[in-house]
C-alpha cells in the first residue's frame, strides 16, 4: 500500500524512518507525514474560509502537550488574524485513562466576543474537549485527528480506536516527535481497512486544492 500523497510503499517509508532508530515490530505505520501534512492544510483552508472576513484576532488554544506539533504546522498555513496560546492538560498517565485535569483560571480572561478555537491532534473520548467547551461555550473545536468523535474543524473523524504515538502522541514520553503516526499493535488487516477508508478521503479532497 502506498502513500496516498507521495505514492510512496508505506513499508519503504517506514524502513527509512527506522533506518537510524532501532525497530519496533509492534510500532506500523497508520498514516503517512505526507498525508499528516495533507490533512492540517485541509484544516488550514477549512479556518481560512471560516475567518476569511473577520477583523478581529482569533484565539488558537493548543492544549498541551499533544497540540504542539500539529498547531506548529497548521498556523503555517493560516491567513488571518491569531494569536497562539497553550493549555496544558492531562488526561493520561501512560496508557492509562484519568480524569481530565487543567487550570481552569486560565479559560477565565476570554469573554464572549473573543473568538476562540481549541486546538488538539487528536479527540480521543471527547471528555477533554468537552469539558473545556463548557466552560467557553462558544468556542469552537478543532483537531487533526477524532476517534468519531465530532469537531467543527477536522482532518479524518474515523481514526482507529488504537493507541497512536507520533505527530505529537506520545508512548510514556517518548516518540512525540516522529512525523509519521504509528498505531502499536494493530493488525495488518485492520491497517489496511483504515487505509483503504482513509483513501477515498484523499480521492474526494484533492491534495492540490489547498
Amino acid at each position: 500500500m502506498n502513500c496516498y500523497v507521495s505514492n510512496k510503499p508505506v513499508q519503504e517509508l517506514r524502513s527509512k524512518f527506522f533506518s537510524n532508530k532501532s525497530d519496533d515490530a509492534s510500532l506500523q505505520i497508520l498514516i503517512t507525514a505526507d498525508e499528516l501534512n495533507f490533512l492540517t492544510r485541509k484544516i488550514a483552508y477549512d479556518l481560512n474560509q471560516k475567518y476569511k472576513n473577520e477583523t478581529r484576532q482569533v484565539h488558537l488554544i493548543g492544549l498541551l502537550t499533544g497540540a504542539y506539533y500539529f498547531l506548529a504546522d497548521l498556523t503555517k498555513y493560516l491567513t488571518f488574524r491569531y494569536a497562539v496560546h497553550f493549555l496544558k492538560v492531562t488526561s493520561y498517565d501512560g496508557e492509562k485513562k484519568i480524569e481530565t485535569i487543567y487550570q481552569k483560571n486560565a479559560l477565565m480572561p476570554y469573554e464572549k466576543e473573543d473568538l476562540v478555537v481549541f486546538v488538539d491532534e487528536l479527540i480521543d473520548s471527547g471528555e477533554t474537549m468537552n469539558k473545556l467547551l463548557q466552560q467557553i461555550p462558544h468556542a469552537l473545536s478543532c483537531a487533526c485527528l477524532t476517534k468519531n468523535k465530532p469537531a467543527d474543524f477536522f482532518g479524518c473523524d474515523f481514526v482507529p480506536k488504537a493507541w497512536l504515538i507520533g505527530f505529537g502522541l506520545d508512548d510514556n514520553g517518548d516518540k512525540r516527535g516522529w512525523i509519521h503516526l504509528f498505531c502499536k499493535n494493530y493488525g495488518a488487516e485492520k491497517i489496511n481497512e483504515f487505509r483503504t477508508q482513509l483513501k477515498k478521503l484523499f480521492e474526494t479532497d484533492k491534495v492540490e486544492d489547498k
